[in-house]
């Protein structure tokens, strides 16, 4: 068994045991077998979303019954942490990748499983917040790079040049009060 197939084994073992049906939200069985066909798959997919995505649709036959049941399981399934948090978490990746298809499918998966517009833009508002301290923590350790010598040089120099970088996104995200000191 390749390592590849492990990860998936061990995906799919977790979603199974983890699973349960009763705090089932989508309505198919997520995580609990392979849909057969692409046509099984699409009928799941828009009684699931309201629609098939158009990168869905290129998939191979070969792959799509699979990837279907790992995103039901690991995605869509109740697991340690509920798929409600998931998908608010994959709301805020989506918003920080700028993926307008994903920030699509994951605001109306999230409004699905019970999160309100507030939580949503709390998900997604939280990213300039974890970045900006981040940032900080980065300064910091600027500081001490220079000051101890740590790296050659140009070493620093690049680091610091990051650091500049990630300092004027704070300087933007609180110009823009996505920081939320002034709400």
């Amino acid at each position: 068994m390749g390592r590849g197939e492990r990860v998936t084994e061990v995906i799919y073992r977790g979603t199974r045991l983890d699973y349960n049906d009763d705090e089932n939200k989508t309505g198919v069985d997520a995580g609990k077998g392979v849909a057969k066909n692409r046509d099984e798959v699409f009928r799941e997919m828009e009684e699931v979303f309201g629609l098939v995505p158009g990168w869905v649709r290129k998939l191979p036959d070969v792959a799509i019954g699979e990837i279907w049941a790992l995103v039901k399981g690991a995605q869509l399934g109740e697991t340690h942490i509920p798929a409600k948090y998931k998908i608010l978490i994959g709301v805020a990746v989506a918003a920080a990748l700028r993926s307008p298809h994903c920030s699509y499918f994951g605001t109306e998966a999230a409004k699905q499983r019970g999160a309100t517009e507030d939580e949503i833009r709390e998900a997604v508002l939280v990213i300039p917040i974890v970045t900006s301290i981040l940032s900080l923590v980065l300064l910091g350790m600027t500081v001490l790079a220079w000051k101890d010598g740590f790296w050659s040089g140009p070493g620093r120099l690049q680091h610091s040049c990051i650091v500049l970088a990630a300092m004027v996104f704070v300087l933007w995200v609180n110009y823009w009060n996505l920081l939320g000191w002034r709400y």
